[in-house]
């Protein structure tokens, strides 16, 4: 497991992307993240209860669907010129791009493709990407390396981060 956990920066923030990623097709794009907490965010409560630093979600992009099956792939028009763009909009804001998908079907595991498609187009041997589901919202960060399982049959190391929805937080006090 991840030594992080993804938290959106709000509620409204939470409630934003649930929306924009309900849908039968699975839907892509970019999290923009870093590790600065909100002002209203108790870091110490939040490391007492999990355990962990966050990783928290300030803002996110959405990228059109262009694969032939989107209720089952998610494909962009040039995954090169988007993730620059990502990159370049994450900088403005002074966080990182981390890419995401959805699985309508609710499974947060990553299918081979997934692993093989991060893989092919991370431009490294270590890559991040997030799976999401909006029934109800729930994510899982995945790091990877060059061993995961492939459709080409090279395996890689999988770790996953939790994803603590804002409900909880304001229940624990973790916001004040």
């Amino acid at each position: 497991m991840y030594a992080l956990s993804l938290v959106f920066e709000s509620a409204s923030r939470e409630n934003h992307f649930r929306h924009a990623i309900m849908s039968e097709d699975e839907v892509g794009g970019w999290l923009l993240c870093n590790g600065k907490p909100p002002p209203r965010f108790n870091s110490r409560a939040y490391r007492r209860l999990a355990g962990q630093s966050a990783w928290f979600v300030h803002s996110f992009i959405i990228v059109p669907n262009h694969a032939k099956e989107p209720k089952t792939s998610w494909s962009i028009w040039d995954w090169t010129e988007a993730q620059a763009l990502a990159v370049e909009t994450a900088k403005a804001q002074d966080c990182q791009a981390l890419p995401f998908h959805t699985h309508p079907n609710g499974i947060l595991e990553p299918s081979m493709n997934d692993i093989a498609f991060y893989a092919r187009n991370s431009g490294g041997v270590f890559y991040e990407f997030v799976i999401a589901s909006s029934h109800p919202l729930r994510l899982a960060a995945w790091s990877a390396n060059s061993r995961a399982t492939c459709a080409n049959g090279k395996t890689a190391d999988l770790a996953w981060a939790n994803f603590v929805p804002w409900r909880r937080l304001v229940l624990r006090g973790i916001v004040k």
